[in-house]
C-alpha cells in the first residue's frame, strides 16, 4: 500500500520520531501543517521517490532539528533552508532560490529599459493612429508596438519586484 495524501498533523503526537522515511510513495503535494508536532527531533527526512509538484513554502519551517532531507528535485530544497544537507544537490550556476535580480543596479537598469521602452511603443503607437492611413504596414508596426510595450511593462514588474507585488519573491520554477 503506497502512501498518496499527507493530511494536516498527520504525525502530531509523535514527539520522539528522529527519522521519517516516506520515499518511494505517491505524494504529489505537502501542506503547511503536514509535519507539524516533528519540530523538537526529526532529524532525518526521505521524500524522494515521490512525484512532488508542488510543496507549500512553510512546510519545513517548523522542523528545527531537520539536518537531512532528500527530495527528487533540489528546486524543493529553498523551502527547507535549515537542513544542513539537502538532496540532490544544484549544481547550477543559474538557479537562485531568492530574488532573480539580487543587484540593485540588475533592478535599475530592468526598469529603464521597461520604462523606455514602454514610453516609447505609446509614442509609436499614438503616431501612427495618428497618422489616419492604416495600411498592413502601419498594423505591422502597431501589433509589434503593442508586444514591445508588454514587454517593456513586463521588465518594470521585474525590477520594481517587490512593490506593489508581495508574491514575487518566491521563484521556484
Amino acid at each position: 500500500m503506497l502512501i498518496s495524501l499527507l493530511d494536516d498533523f498527520t504525525f502530531d503526537g509523535m514527539l520522539l520520531l528522529s527519522n521519517l522515511n516516506l520515499s518511494s510513495n505517491h505524494i504529489t503535494y505537502l501542506s503547511t501543517q503536514a509535519f507539524f508536532g516533528l519540530s523538537r527531533h526529526l532529524r532525518y527526512l526521505d521524500l524522494s521517490r515521490n512525484p512532488l509538484f508542488s510543496i507549500n513554502t512553510e512546510v519545513f519551517q517548523h522542523l528545527y532539528s531537520l539536518q537531512w532531507i532528500a527530495m527528487n528535485e533540489s528546486k524543493f530544497c529553498c523551502y527547507a533552508n535549515q537542513a544542513e544537507v539537502c538532496l540532490p544537490e544544484n549544481n547550477d550556476i543559474f538557479f537562485t532560490c531568492g530574488d532573480i535580480l539580487q543587484n540593485s543596479l540588475l533592478k535599475g537598469t530592468s526598469w529603464f529599459v521597461g520604462s523606455l521602452a514602454f514610453l516609447l511603443n505609446i509614442f509609436v503607437i499614438y503616431f501612427n493612429f495618428k497618422a489616419k492611413r492604416l495600411s498592413s504596414l502601419t498594423l505591422l508596426i502597431i501589433s509589434l508596438s503593442l508586444s514591445d510595450l508588454l514587454m517593456g511593462f513586463y521588465f518594470i514588474n521585474i525590477g520594481i519586484h517587490r512593490f506593489p507585488f508581495s508574491w514575487c519573491a518566491q521563484y521556484v520554477l
